[in-house]
């Protein structure tokens, strides 16, 4: 396979070391997200993240989560090349900026709709003790039949137990994280209660002028009541998820059984394809050398939707075709700590990736937040080459 078998329809968005366009594929005449990445120009630990993101969502088959294709080296670029489902309605951010140009709001069904669909995306991710680590309203698409999935796992990580390294985007970062301590699943809770409050608000729930405000309100759990044009129940489901103590946020589980919950959406009892994750792929000395490590291409799933039938019929498929690939499956190994000589310097636009200690004295020297908001497209700022996981 190769970027011959496509046609490139329109570029989707840009990053410091990758590219992702519609395309359309020749053989079946459909369209899909292709994410090409500068694989030589990543750091080992940025190729590791690629190649983890591939191995995660070639190993799950779930509605809510973005669907894995193929994936295929471009020879004459020196490009990975990652073939995904495209999103015809885009993410949440750009629903979030088109709701605040045109002065109107998501309505409370949407909202609870995207929500309950995000959580069994999560549930998908941490039944497999996967923690996505990224959770922000940019990584969380919408299918064009206004489904939810999520995507951009390049810096989740397998865990048994708690992680240690600092990474994620700094309005949707748990107080944990920034504290730099230890985390869990729980994180990822707080992260997504972020997303739905700004979907409510259409700002921010941790909104500040420079950083040392933003650390306060964030360990502090301080921020402005939902907009009284939604309901009670929403309000307290929000506020449940952005508890300060991660032993007081519910699990995916119990999220899913709350009434209020349930009284307010219909659930249905959606699971996905019973599977262990395919064994991490390590990250080799030459391009050539990884293309027989690579995950085979999976046009041959169907579309998938939201209706346990089908999802049933899906299971045995996906079944039929991993024993025809015969796909070896070994546990993944467990890192408790990773290590990084970089500076911890977060900015609103970039994720927070070191252990190091922040020194206080020098992180919140900063631009106004507000004005650095993703939401604020424009006054974005370039992501400097030293940051990692800087690519899409």
């Amino acid at each position: 396979m190769s970027m011959n078998n496509f046609d490139i329809i329109e570029k989707l968005g840009e990053g410091s070391y990758s590219t992702v366009y519609k395309v359309l594929r020749k053989t079946d005449s459909q369209i899909y997200a292709l994410k090409k990445v500068k694989f030589n120009s990543l750091n080992s630990r940025d190729k590791q993240n690629a190649l983890n993101e591939i191995r995660f969502l070639a190993s799950i088959l779930h509605p809510n989560i973005v669907g894995y294709k193929e994936v295929f080296i471009d020879d004459p670029t020196s490009s990975l090349c990652l073939v995904m489902e495209y999103a015809a309605k885009g993410d949440l951010l750009q629903m979030i900026n088109n709701h605040k140009k045109n002065g109107t709001h998501f309505t409370e069904e949407d909202i609870w709709k995207y929500l309950i669909q995000a959580v069994k995306g999560l549930r998908a991710l941490h039944s497999r003790n996967i923690l996505h680590r990224d959770i922000k309203s940019a990584n969380i698409f919408i299918t064009s039949e206004s489904n939810v999935q999520l995507g951009d796992l390049n810096v989740a990580k397998v865990v048994h137990g708690l992680a240690y390294t600092q990474t994620g985007t700094p309005y949707y970062a748990s107080p944990e994280v920034w504290r730099d301590s230890p985390y869990d699943s729980k994180s990822d809770i707080w992260s997504l209660g972020c997303v739905i409050y700004e979907m409510c608000a259409l700002e921010p729930a941790f909104k500040s002028k420079d950083m040392k405000e933003l650390f306060s309100k964030v360990i502090k759990g301080r921020y402005n009541e939902v907009p009284n044009i939604y309901s009670s129940d929403l309000a307290a489901v929000i506020k449940c998820m952005l508890q300060v103590k991660p032993i007081l946020r519910p699990s995916c589980e119990k999220l899913l059984d709350m009434p209020l919950i349930r009284k307010n959406i219909a659930i249905e009892n959606i699971g996905d394809s019973p599977s262990a994750l395919i064994q991490t792929i390590k990250v080799p000395q030459s391009l050539n050398a990884l293309k027989k490590k690579l995950p085979r291409p999976m046009y041959q799933r169907k579309m998938r939707n939201l209706s346990a039938k089908s999802n049933k019929n899906e299971v045995e498929e996906v079944k039929e075709v991993k024993e025809k690939e015969n796909i070896s499956r070994k546990p993944s190994k467990v890192f408790s700590r990773e290590s990084s000589n970089s500076s911890f310097t977060p900015s609103p636009g970039l994720r927070l990736s070191s252990r190091q200690k922040p020194d206080h004295s020098n992180i919140f020297k900063s631009k106004p937040l507000i004005e650095l908001h993703p939401c604020n497209q424009n006054r974005l700022p370039r992501v400097p080459k030293s940051i990692n996981n800087s690519y899409l």
